[in-house]
């Protein structure tokens, strides 16, 4: 019998031996929704205790991504879970807006999104990301 475990729940687990690692996100993209519904589900019920018709979500994904990965997020998100709101948007759209609500005389800045698999390099200019300037590297840190 397969039973699965999220996060802390694996030290409940008392035989190791036949652990199998399942990871919803291959090269950045979400590709097993079925995995990632679990982690979600397990995470919105508890600790969070959130009721999703209440709640407005945000969620960070890798600069380009796929059309398709999108809409099925918003399926997900509005039709599985109902929740109120979404804000999707980069990590790195997130951090050029903090860096220019602090740094007002520049124009420019350069992120360096390093990651688990790959790395992206995202120039921006006033708050708008140049997407012919952003590149992909497929390393990162489980490279290292």
């Amino acid at each position: 019998r397969r039973r699965q475990f999220v996060g802390t729940q694996i030290d409940g687990c008392q035989d190791m031996s036949n652990i199998h690692i399942t990871c919803p996100f291959q090269k950045g993209y979400l590709l097993n929704w079925t995995a990632q519904k679990t982690i979600w589900d397990s995470i919105f019920s508890d600790p969070l205790k959130v009721s999703p018709g209440d709640t407005n979500l945000i969620v960070t994904e890798p600069p380009l991504n796929f059309t398709s990965i999108q809409e099925a997020w918003d399926e997900v998100i509005f039709e599985e879970y109902g929740f109120k709101s979404l804000f999707r948007c980069s990590a790195s759209t997130l951090t050029a807006f903090h860096y220019k609500q602090t740094h007002t005389d520049n124009q420019c800045c350069l992120i360096v999104d390093a990651g688990h698999a790959f790395t992206h390099i995202i120039p921006y200019h006033n708050g708008k990301q140049i997407i012919a300037g952003t590149k992909r590297i497929n390393v990162g840190g489980k490279h290292m």
